[in-house]
């Protein structure tokens, strides 16, 4: 009873301390004096959102950059995101990853899609922002200049740096990514030959203002000569929005006309110009050059109806939808350790350290550290190219065929033939296989060629940073720190010549009788020299283990290899 008294008084007490703190804050004010509140923002009913999810693409746009873009939107959806923000901070990156994540923005349940252009969305991302439904931007952000282009991956070398396309070739890697951008346009509201001007040479803009509405709006060379040139009625009118025109970087600013049929465009809704609406409109300024890639500031991108207003942070872009909820969905760790993993220089060093580990483990078999370090090296160069879609089972195959191949050669047939050139040829491919992908957007393109010549240059660098590597250790391997615990000696010193001797590689030998008996010179584990009389040979311990000093026997014997085994009581009764 008195514990029961006891709480009781004791809820009771709280009840009033909670009571007395409420009453206190109401009447920190007067209260003839009402609180003063911000009037909430307006926000169009389209753009509201309660649960705003925030993607970033940071960085260069990659196959790495598509997939967790995808994952992350997929994310969104289940989680109940009502609007989504893709914060961009890029300066580009591949064209069919590009296209893909148009595709899933477009495919998206979400509708509500927002580009935040935060500072510079150049390339690849102005592609990206203008598949969204609007596109914000911060105080200094940049946002276009998005032609394709071809780089060559050795910069600096004759032909490297950037390159200029043939013209088919140009038309062929230009077409969808100028579908994309006029079907965005005019999906989105976004005038369409603005940001074809990101994409293509030969597009002329002016801004122009309508009299009698004070609308702005932008018009073409085509629509400039309608409204201030000396067309009449007899001229005939512009082209239709499927005909551009653009410079050849080869042809030396020679203007051509390309024909550009798309599949599903929407309907474009920009305002036809006639000769009628010639005295109507006041010319203010020409917002696009033909001989330029159009790239815009956030003036610029504002004042051609692109971006609809200035969002500084996250508190800002959370007043923009009206929403409750912002939270950002950023790339994972893994996703950072797949893009690592998967850069040209990364997979460089992997293929040197597969190299050198598979070198140091067959100059001292049987310890397994090295081989273990190749095994992990190899590991590291694979997975990340399957977890990316990157590569396929055959690159494996390709590259245990060869790896096999190259051990036939070595230990079964020696001598420098068929089996080990077949190896070398297969493990090659099979490494840049891993290295290049399984294939780009348009075969035998100037990007694919690229990465095949980035990949080549990329795994001759590693074979000859190995080999020079491998003549280092072989040189040093009784003396370097950690390899020369690679080493099993004996607790008696051995001489340098003769542990210099033991690491040479193999030669064809005289040939000696099957029975001789000699004595080791080196620990056999299970290579090394033996002594048959005058005579020091390499040998080969097939049975047992032999430390130096050990009697031996010859099992087997040929100009290229020496096998012995171990005399022990059990057959020593055998020696001749």
């Amino acid at each position: 009873m008195h514990l029961l008294r006891l709480l009781i008084l004791t809820t009771i007490a709280v009840a009033l301390c909670v009571c007395g703190v409420a009453i206190a804050q109401d009447t920190t004010a007067p209260a003839s004096t009402p609180a003063v509140t911000s009037a909430p923002r307006a926000v169009p009913a389209a753009r509201q959102a309660t649960n705003v999810a925030v993607i970033t693409i940071h960085g260069a746009i990659d196959n790495v950059t598509a997939d967790s873009f995808e994952r992350r939107l997929k994310m969104a959806e289940e989680q109940g995101a009502d609007a989504v923000v893709i914060d961009l901070d890029t300066p580009g990156g591949s064209v069919p990853a590009t296209l893909d994540i148009c595709t899933a923005i477009k495919r998206s349940p979400i509708a509500n899609t927002v580009a935040w252009v935060n500072p510079q969305a150049y390339s690849a991302g102005a592609i990206i922002a203008v598949a969204c439904r609007e596109i914000v931007v911060v105080d200094y952000a940049t946002m276009g200049d998005a032609a394709p282009i071809a780089i060559s991956p050795l910069p600096g070398i004759v032909g490297g740096g950037l390159q200029s396309l043939p013209d088919t070739e140009r038309a062929k890697i230009l077409a969808p990514v100028l579908a994309e951008v006029t079907h965005s346009a005019r999906l989105r509201g976004y005038d369409e030959r603005l940001v074809e001007s990101f994409v293509t040479l030969g597009v002329d803009l002016w801004l122009v203002q309508e009299d009698s509405t004070g609308k702005l709006m932008l018009i073409d060379q085509e629509e400039h000569d309608v409204l201030f040139g000396s067309a009449t009625e007899d001229a005939p009118a512009p082209p239709g929005r499927n005909e551009y025109k653009f410079t050849s970087p080869d042809a030396q600013g020679e203007v051509f006309d390309e024909e550009m049929k798309y599949v599903d465009l929407p309907p474009s809704e920009r305002r036809a110009i006639t000769i009628a609406d010639k005295g109507s409109f006041t010319q203010i300024e020409q917002a696009v050059r033909a001989d330029r890639l159009t790239t815009l500031k956030t003036d610029g991108l504002i004042r051609y109806g692109l971006a609809t207003e200035i969002v500084r942070d996250d508190d800002e872009l959370k007043d923009y939808f009206g929403a409750t909820n912002v939270r950002r969905v950023n790339r994972t760790w893994s996703e950072t350790l797949v893009r690592i993993m998967r850069s040209f220089p990364v997979m460089g060093l992997l293929i040197a350290v597969f190299l050198i580990g598979l070198f140091i483990e067959m100059m001292a078999p049987g310890v397994g550290l090295a081989g273990g370090v190749a095994v992990i090296a190899l590991v590291g160069l694979i997975a990340p190219a399957f977890l990316v879609d990157a590569a396929g089972w055959w690159h494996v195959a390709a590259i245990i065929t060869g790896l096999g191949l190259i051990a036939v050669e070595i230990f079964v047939i020696p001598g420098f033939g068929v089996s080990g050139i077949a190896g070398l040829i297969v493990l090659f491919g099979g490494l840049l296989g891993i290295m290049v992908g399984t294939g780009g957007l348009f075969p035998g393109s100037q990007q694919q060629q690229n990465d095949l010549l980035y990949g080549f240059a990329t795994i001759v660098l590693a074979i000859t940073t190995a080999c020079v590597a491998g003549y280092f250790v072989s040189r040093k391997f009784g003396t370097l720190p950690m390899l020369n615990k690679l080493v099993l000696t004996n607790e008696a010193p051995v001489d340098q010549v003769s542990l210099l001797g033991a690491m040479a590689p193999a030669k064809p030998e005289p040939t000696l009788q099957v029975g001789a008996v000699g004595v080791a010179e080196t620990p056999l584990r299970p290579s090394g020299k033996a002594r048959f009389g005058d005579e020091l040979v390499d040998v080969v311990c097939d049975i047992g283990i032999a430390e130096r000093g050990d009697p031996v026997r010859v099992i087997e014997s040929n100009e290229f290899r020496t096998a012995i085994e171990v005399i022990t009581e059990s057959n020593g009764s055998d020696t001749a």
